[in-house]
Order: structure tokens, then C-alpha cells, then sequence
């Protein structure tokens, strides 16, 4: 049979076995000489198809004689009379599985041991007709035996998904969520796939059995499902082909921290599971050996292929019935004390690398083990091999990792995690980033159709001229994938502004060419950026000095000037030494002992490789220098011990707050300090506060960093191994200062004065009058967008060749414009600024201040105002040089009391790297600490997590009542879960959205879905009747 997913295809399995005939599936995907294969083996001479498919069928049977029975036409004609009934010992089906030899192997299977698979099934877990299974697995893969058979069976239904939803993980995560389904069954890896797409939890759900078998299943697969669907119950089982589906369960009720992997659990009814050794001798519990199945359980064997069967399927010297076989697996397994069976990898699967015996289950769940990484894989490849090695001597250990969402870790760190873990033969040689591990027609993952690494791919994807491997080369590293096709879009690959800053600034300096940052936005596959940059139309040579990728060192012998945003900050320094402003904090809780000698070397480590944290900012006859001061100084590092307090938790947090608030003296002391607060023997609240004149958002994240991973080698009595730095902050912003020339600032500010003429300010209703000298104080409302969202969020952005921090700021601009009344908005942003790869790992201020003003008066939908945003955003990335103290000065817009220059809102989305921190010796907690205090009129931040977005809304509280930022914070919040929806989505509907109460705005989102599906089918029935 080979046919399309619908319910002729059940129809036709049925008539099939009732008619005493066995049936052999022929997916659709097989090609012809495959095809051909295993009908000339079976003898087939019958094949049933469906009418669409009539002619491909006959042409993969390239003239053979089996007759062609179309399963529409036969539901059509007269009932045929059955010529026999199968029994219990007939045939019922062949199976053919991929072979080693590669000629595929026929398992047969007689209605006996699949009649007693589904009494269990059916009878174990309450199978019955109230029960509906959504059928997602090819008929090719034996789980569809019980899918079909099983739950009818037992008088349920089954809701038979088409070819094209199977194919759309998002349809089908709509349909396990939305519809009466009570039974799911397929490989982990199909499952896999869709659970990033499932709602956080699904209330109401009639979900209540979840089975995974076939391959690995992912450790924190179980807990998600039932959090998702709270009355599932997960069931992970295993067995072979060879042995009629499944032979052995495990009831996932928790997966304890110690395991590798999900155990294999317990046999089946009728079924015998042997751990044996080389000898065939049982091993007694937690000993590895060989695991063989035996029972009523077994197949007969291989069709036509009696050699291979008698090498499989051996003589049971442990059962009582004489003629007993049994089935060696291949697996690698062992016995717990209480006689559950753990599954420990395939014999195939058990390498040697250079001597050393290695499990690459082990590899994998260590990779596992990472808080950013969601799934692993481990292979072993021989040198210029399209696939895992096969006995070669050059063989190499290859991992492959796909991040969890909003996950920074490169591949680097993932190596670096996987050195503290393992010992060094078992270190992959290569780590390969991933969006998605390939999986095979039968759900499970392909490791034959895992990319080699890059350096094994000597075309990267395809590239034609040098240009394009280079850029194809830096693109792979950023993006942390094995290569880059030439074609793909870069931020469908996982792009995003920083990755497209990183990107652009190694391309400037591998090519020696100035490169603006929106080059990448406009041309963003590898082909169209490689082409523009040999045609030269948008670069210049660079005359920034830059010598082998390096910029030029200072002289050390006098004081070392200040960048531009570095002298603003000492001005306003003077002016209010006791401003808060700009401090910035990162807090955490640290779990275990903290070892206090550790930490503050670690802390001295991290001072003497950033010259920026050991330097003084002096006035030198009216004018700011720094001067670097010794590397052995006394360090900024108190210890305020609170395990004796009444409630330490609340001291530690109200000492926090206060240190927050306290200002630096960039003159005399070090502009960052490190305060921890022990509540309990094993607990301390730790805090790393920096001043802005020293360092940005993405340098807190590198201090924090290293500072863990040094006091990690410290404690294990080992030297801290941090890579050299290229430069140091004033080398770099000397640097960047050169780059941009006098006649390129002016080109650049006279773009910034033709599109900023005659801003107008953003006149917001406010519950207060603006204050002539304000007090900046400020509180927070924080708001949450579910990681479906945001994930709708990310493939929006994809399709619309933009940027999440786009569609965020397009929300945000609607949510001012309703608030407002005004078309024409400001609004400011950061830029990260790191224009060279000397700065991704180098602490300092690079941030610059960018503002973009948002036409929308010609937008009649959200993707228009996207798009509008899309174009302003990469118009201000063509010009984003100008530091914005510079342009302040060079515009001198009109100065209103109480108001910010240029603009008085800010949105910013922080995916900075180096967020995700962790330690071996300490669990680490990261805090949020409320300064109460507030720069701007509204400052909207939204930040990438593995739950979702976290957003927060600090607002002036000498402007806006709690209420009111709290409804800005909901209209955000909704205007982004709206969009998520339906990116299409009216601007009136938008407005009606936010005009309405929040019980009403649920009801307000479907009718806009409504419409706009009732507008695709006009549309859609428009365009087939302009083609008849």
C-alpha cells in the first residue's frame, strides 16, 4: 500500500487483514529503485494507492505486474466477499528497516504478537472508546500498527492528520492543544519539535497519554508535557521492529538528577528481557551487558533473508519452552537493584577514541546538562566523511547542539562546559550549533543528515569567489553553525542585531573595509552581501589605522584621553555628584558555600585584564583624563554579614537597594565595586555595581562571566584560563574617534539634521504637570510575553527580514501613537557599539544613544507600521557613528524644563550575550533590583529568556500614576500577543483592542483572526477566478 493520509488508507488496512492478506507499507518518500526493491522481494501483486497518487505509483513500479487497486474506487464499488480471515499465527504485516549491507530488511510480523501488544496497551492504560489518538506516524513506522489497530480496537477514534499537517509542526501543536484529543504517540524527536510551540499550559485539555519511543528521549521532555497538559501521564517505551513495537514501558513520574536517560523500564506482558555477556550468561544488576529480547513478543524474522535472521534471532538457553529464540538488540543495557532495565546506547554507539572507550550518551547528556542548550547529539565522523565514522583511524568526536530560545551559549562556552565535565578524550573535537536536529521519515533523529563542521566544508554553503567564503566563514562562527547556505536569509538563520554587529565588525576588519552596520539588514544573504561589497557601493577603505586586525595600542607614558560619552558622563558627574543615574547593577543569589579568598582573586583577575576597571578619571587643567593605576591596589570588595539578622533576606535586599543608590567618585575611587551579603552559611546575595563611565549593559554580563569561571578554577586549585585581549577600552574608542572622519561625521549629521527637522515632542497624557526641575524618581512594572509568543514574535521577524527588537519597537510605537494622538514619533534606543571584534569580550562604554523617529500616518496595519520601523531603523544603522552627545550639540534642539533633548521614550532589547551565568561550585540566581528611579518619561524593555520575553516598563513617577504605567505595560503586552496572532492585523483593530477593558480583549483578538482568515479566502477565491 502505498497511499496519502486519510481515511481510505485505514479502510484499506482493514480490508487487507480481513480479507487474510498482509500488508506492506510503501511510503511516499521511498524512491522508485527502493520501491522497486521491495516489491521484487515480497513478490507483491497487489498494490493499493490513492487516485492521486495513481500515476506515481505506476511510474515507481516502472512496469512491474502487480495489479494497481485505487482505494477511492474500490469504497465505491459493490462489497467484495471475503475470500478468509487471518489467524492468529498468519501474517499480518512486513516492515522494511534500513539494512547494514544497505539491501533493506523485511521484519514480518503475525497477528500473534501485535494481538498481544494491544491487549496490553489497551488493557495497562484504560484504551477505551472515549479515547481519540491523533495519528501523526508514517504507516512505515511500526508505532502506526498500534495507532490504527490499537485504538479501534478498543472502540476509540482516531483523528487521522493529512500529509501537509504532519509536515506543519505548527498545526499540529494547534491541534494536540485545541482539539478532543486524549492520545499522542510518536518518536521523542516528533515530539520534540513541537513542544517549543505549545502554550505554556493548556487548561481544559483531554490529553491524558503521552508515549515516546524510539530513540532517546529528551530528560526534560516528561515535565514539560505535563506542565503543559497537567493530566498526562508521559509513558517512554522501547523495544524493536523485530519484536512487535514495543516490549518493555517506563511510567515517567519524575526523572531524578543523576540520570542519563529515560530507563527502559520493565518488559511487557509475555515478553523476557536478557542482560547477558559475550558468554550469554545473565550479569547480575548495575553491571553493563548485551540486552536481548525473548517471548511472544518476537517477530519470525528477515523476508528471504535466512542468514541475517539465524545471526539475530538465536537459540534461548533461559526459557522452559524447547525451540525458544530470542533477539539480540544490539543495545548496551543494565539491571537497577529493583529490576528496571536503563538503556545505555548502541553497540555502534560505543567508540574508542584515541584508546579511550567512550558512550556518546554520556557526551550527550552532559552537553544536556548546560541551561541553554535544548536537545544534543553526539556522533563520531572519519575525516571527509559525509556521515558518522565507520572504523576509521581518523576518527573525530563531533557534537551537535540546538540552544534553547533566548539561549546565548556559543559553541565555544558548550566546549568549554562540556572541559569542566569530562575527561579530555571525551571533549568533542567540534561542536556544531543547530536550529533543529534533522529527523528521518520515522520521527527519529537523522544522524546520517548531521552538517559536518565547517572546517570539513571547504565551500561553506556553496560559496563561489573568496568573498563569499569569507563572509560565509565569519556568518558560521557568529551564528554558531556548521555552515551557511549562500541564499538563506541571516536572520532566519538565528540573526539578530548583536549577531549582525558582531558580523559587520569582523567583516571590517578581514576586509579592511568600512562596512555600515544596515548593509547586512539590506542585503541579507550571503550572496547579496558578498555582491554589494564587491561592488564597492557602500564601502570605503578603512583609514581607521587598523594593523593585522588589531587597532594601534596608546601610549601608556601620560594620562589616556576619554571618549566622547566618557566626557558626558564626568560632566553630569560634576554637575550631580550625588545622581544615581548612572550606576549600573547586576545582583544574584548564590546557593553553596562561597569561598571569600577565591572570590576576591577572581575579582583581581578580572581588574588586571580590563584597564578601564583600575583606572581614576582626573581633571587635568580643565580638561578629563583616565589614568590607569596599579594592578595590586586595594580592591572595592566588602562583605556585609547578615546570617545573624532577624529576616537576612529582607536586610540583604534593602542593602542592595541602597548600594544601588550610591554614587561613585570616578576621582577617587575605581568606578566598580563588588558587595556580597552571606544570609546563611550557604547562601549570600551577591552584587557587581559599575558606573556607566566605565562600562555598559554588556560589560556587567563579561565581568560577571569571568569572574565565575575564574573563581571556578580557583577553588579546583587550577590557574584561571581566560583568552588574551586584542586591546584595551581606550585603545578602542581612540580607534573609533579615527574611523570617523570630519567629513563622515558631517555626512552623517546631515542626514541626522534633514530627518530630525521639526521634531515634535511627545506630548503624553500625564496625572501630573511636567516638573520645571524634575526629581528623576522612577518605579517598574514588569510584564510577561509566553515563550509561543514570542517564538510567533521571532518567525515574524524572519519572514519580515527585520529584527525582534523591531517588532517590539513597532508595539511599542503603536501603543504611542493610541496614547497620543501623534503619527510622528521619537523614540530612542541603544546601540551595542562594539564596531570591532576586539570589543565582544572587552569591558567599557561603547553604547551609543540612537534616535529614530517613526512616521505611521500612512500605516493601515501592523505590518506597515513594521515596516515603516524596518526602514527608519536601518536609515539610522547607515549613520549610527555619531555619538549622540555629538549630535546633541551639533542639532541644539529647543530645551523644554523637564525634558530629556530629542526625545523623552526608550525602548531597548537586551540580547546581550554572556547573560546566562553559571558556576560548578555555586548555583546562581539572577535579581532584579528596583533603584526607584527613572531617566526617561518611559523606558520599555523587552528581554529574551528560554520562558519568553520578560518586559518591564519604568516609568517617572513624577508624571505617571502606578495605574496608568501598569495600563501602558497591558496595551504593550497585548498589542505584542496580538501580533503574534496575526501580524496583518488592522490599525483600527489595534485600537479597538487597546480601548477595550481587558476582559474584552481576548474576544477582540479572535474576531480580527476571523476577519483577516475571511479576507484570505476572498482573496484566495479572487485570485483562482481571475485564472479560469
Amino acid at each position: 500500500m502505498r497511499m496519502l493520509r486519510d481515511r481510505h488508507l485505514v479502510a484499506a488496512l482493514l480490508g487487507i487483514l480481513r480479507s487474510g492478506r498482509a500488508y506492506v507499507p510503501l511510503p511516499r518518500d521511498l524512491p522508485p529503485a527502493r520501491v522497486g526493491d521491495i516489491v521484487d522481494a515480497m513478490s507483491i501483486g497487489c498494490v493499493v494507492t490513492s487516485a492521486a497518487l495513481r500515476d506515481e505509483t505506476a511510474a515507481h513500479l516502472g512496469g512491474r505486474p502487480a495489479a494497481r487497486l485505487v482505494a477511492e474506487e474500490i469504497v465505491r464499488g459493490a462489497p467484495a466477499r471475503e475470500s478468509g480471515r487471518g489467524g492468529a499465527d498468519d501474517l499480518a504485516y512486513v516492515i522494511f528497516t534500513s539494512g547494514s549491507t544497505g539491501k533493506p530488511k523485511g521484519v514480518m510480523v503475525r497477528h500473534r504478537p501485535a494481538v498481544n501488544l494491544i491487549d496490553w496497551v489497551n488493557r495497562r492504560f484504560g484504551v477505551g472508546p472515549s479515547d481519540r489518538l491523533l495519528f501523526v506516524t508514517s504507516p512505515a513506522f511500526d508505532l502506526s500498527v498500534y495507532d490504527i489497530f490499537g485504538v479501534l480496537a478498543a472502540g476509540g477514534s482516531i483523528r487521522i492528520a493529512s500529509d501537509d499537517e504532519v509536515a506543519d509542526p505548527e498545526r499540529l501543536a494547534r491541534m494536540l492543544a485545541d482539539e478532543p484529543v486524549t492520545f499522542w504517540d510518536s518518536a521523542p524527536a516528533a515530539l520534540w519539535q513541537l513542544h517549543p510551540l505549545l502554550p505554556e499550559r493548556v487548561d481544559g485539555s483531554r490529553l491524558r497519554l503521552v508515549f515516546c519511543s524510539g530513540d532517546w528521549i529528551p530528560l526534560s521532555l516528561p515535565e514539560r508535557m505535563r506542565g503543559c497538559f497537567p493530566g498526562a501521564t508521559v509513558v517512554a517505551l522501547g523495544g524493536a521492529t523485530e519484536a512487535t513495537i514495543w516490549s518493555n514501558y517506563h511510567v515517567v513520574e519524575r526523572v531524578e538528577p543523576g540520570w542519563r536517560s529515560i530507563p527502559y523500564g520493565r518488559p511487557i506482558q509475555n515478553a523476557r528481557y536478557y542482560i547477558l555477556d559475550r558468554a550469554l550468561r545473565p550479569v547480575p544488576p548495575g553491571i553493563p551487558g548485551d540486552l536481548y529480547i525473548g517471548g511472544e513478543c518476537l517477530c519470525d524474522g528477515y523476508a528471504g533473508q535466512p542468514a541475517l535472521t539465524a545471526e539475530r534471532f538465536v537459540p534461548d538457553p533461559h526459557a522452559d519452552r524447547p525451540g525458544a529464540r530470542m533477539y539480540r538488540t544490539g543495545d548496551r543495557a543494565r539491571f537497577w537493584d529493583d529490576a528496571t532495565i536503563e538503556f545505555l546506547g548502541r553497540d555502534d554507539h560505543q567508540v574508542k577514541i584515541r584508546g579511550f572507550r567512550v558512550e556518546l550518551g554520556e557526551v550527550e547528556a552532559a552537553l544536556a546538562r548546560h541551561p541553554d542548550v535544548r536537545d544534543a547529539v553526539a556522533v563520531v565522523r572519519a575525516g571527509g566523511e559525509g556521515g558518522p565514522a565507520d572504523g576509521r583511524d581518523d576518527r573525530a568526536l563531533v557534537a551537535y547542539a540546538v540552544p534553547k530560545p533566548g539561549g546565548r551559549a556559543s559553541a565555544a562556552d558548550l566546549l568549554a562546559h562540556l572541559r569542566g565535565l569530562l575527561p579530555p578524550p571525551m571533549v568533542p573535537a567540534h561542536l556544531v550549533m543547530l536550529d533543529a536536529l534533522p529527523v528521518s521519515a520515522n520521527g527519529k533523529v537523522d544522524r546520517r543528515a548531521l552538517p559536518a563542521p565547517l572546517a570539513d566544508r571547504a565551500q561553506a554553503g556553496g560559496a563561489t569567489h573568496l568573498v563569499e567564503e569569507l563572509v560565509a566563514a565569519i556568518w558560521a562562527d557568529v551564528l554558531g553553525l556548521a555552515s551557511v547556505p549562500v541564499d538563506q536569509d541571516f536572520f532566519a538563520l538565528g540573526g539578530h542585531s548583536l549577531r549582525a554587529t558582531s558580523a559587520i565588525a569582523r567583516l571590517r576588519v578581514a576586509l579592511r573595509k568600512e562596512l555600515p552596520l544596515a548593509l547586512l539588514y539590506r542585503h541579507p544573504s550571503v550572496r547579496e552581501l558578498s555582491a554589494a561589497i564587491v561592488a564597492g557601493g557602500a564601502c570605503a577603505p578603512d583609514a581607521g589605522g587598523v594593523q593585522d586586525g588589531v587597532p594601534p595600542r596608546l601610549s601608556r607614558d601620560g594620562p589616556l584621553p576619554l571618549s566622547p560619552a566618557q566626557e558626558r558622563l564626568w560632566f553630569l558627574h560634576r554637575l550631580e555628584p550625588d545622581s544615581p543615574f548612572y550606576t549600573i547593577v547586576l545582583a544574584a543569589w548564590l546557593d553553596g558555600r562561597v569561598e571569600r579568598a577565591a572570590l576576591e582573586r577572581a575579582v583581581a583577575v578580572v581588574v588586571e585584564r580590563h584597564e578601564i576597571l583600575r583606572s581614576h578619571i582626573v581633571d587635568i587643567d580643565g580638561r578629563p583624563a583616565q589614568t590607569p593605576a596599579r594592578a595590586d591596589l586595594p580592591l572595592p570588595i566588602r562583605v556585609v554579614d547578615l546570617t545573624g539578622a532577624a529576616d537576612p533576606q529582607a536586610e540583604a535586599l534593602a542593602l542592595a537597594r541602597a548600594e544601588a543608590l550610591r554614587p561613585f567618585d570616578l576621582a577617587r575611587a575605581l568606578p566598580f565595586r563588588v558587595l556580597l551579603a552571606p544570609t546563611r552559611a550557604d547562601r549570600a546575595l551577591a552584587l557587581i555595581l559599575m558606573d556607566h563611565a566605565a562600562a555598559d549593559g554588556w560589560s556587567i554580563g563579561i565581568f560577571a562571566q569571568e569572574l565565575l569561571g575564574a573563581y571556578d578554577a580557583l577553588v579546583d586549585g587550577a590557574a584561571p584560563a581566560l583568552p588574551p585581549l586584542d586591546a584595551q577600552y581606550a585603545d578602542l574608542s581612540a580607534w573609533q574617534a579615527a574611523r570617523l572622519g570630519r567629513g563622515e561625521l558631517e555626512r552623517q549629521l546631515d542626514y541626522w539634521r534633514a530627518t530630525l527637522a521639526g521634531l515634535p515632542a511627545l506630548n503624553l497624557p500625564t496625572d501630573r504637570p511636567r516638573a520645571p526641575t524634575p526629581r528623576f524618581a522612577g518605579a517598574v512594572v514588569r510584564f510577561h510575553v509566553p515563550a509561543a509568543s514570542a517564538r510567533a514574535l521571532a518567525a515574524l521577524a524572519r519572514r519580515e527580514s527585520c529584527t525582534l527588537f523591531m517588532v517590539g519597537l513597532a508595539a511599542f510605537a503603536m501603543v504611542l501613537r493610541h496614547r497620543s494622538g501623534q503619527d510622528d514619533l521619537a523614540i530612542g534606543t541603544d546601540l551595542a557599539g562594539r564596531t570591532h571584534p576586539a570589543a565582544e569580550r572587552l569591558i567599557g562604554f561603547f553604547v551609543n544613544q540612537l534616535v529614530l523617529r517613526i512616521d505611521l500616518s500612512g500605516c493601515d496595519s501592523f505590518r506597515d507600521a513594521l515596516r515603516a520601523v524596518r526602514e527608519r531603523a536601518l536609515d539610522g544603522f547607515f549613520h549610527q557613528d555619531v555619538p549622540f552627545d555629538t549630535l546633541v550639540r551639533a542639532l541644539n534642539p529647543p530645551r523644554e524644563p523637564g525634558r530629556m533633548p530629542l526625545f523623552q521614550v526608550k525602548f531597548v532589547l537586551q540580547n546581550t550575550p554572556f547573560v546566562t551565568l553559571s558556576s560548578r561550585h555555586l548555583r546562581v540566581e539572577p535579581l532584579d533590583i528596583d533603584t526607584g528611579t527613572a531617566k526617561y518619561d518611559l523606558l520599555a524593555t523587552l528581554a529574551e529568556r528560554p520562558d519568553g520575553l520578560a518586559g518591564t516598563l519604568e516609568y517617572s513617577t513624577d508624571l505617571f500614576d502606578a495605574a496608568t504605567a501598569e495600563g501602558i505595560a497591558a496595551d504593550l503586552q497585548a498589542v505584542l500577543d496580538l501580533v503574534a496572532q496575526n501580524a496583518a492585523v488592522g490599525v483600527a483593530d489595534i485600537a479597538r483592542l487597546l480601548d477595550a477593558g481587558h476582559a474584552q480583549r481576548a474576544e477582540l483578538g479572535r474576531q480580527s483572526l476571523r476577519r483577516a482568515g475571511l479576507e484570505r479566502l476572498r482573496r484566495l477565491a479572487s485570485a483562482q477566478g481571475g485564472t479560469r
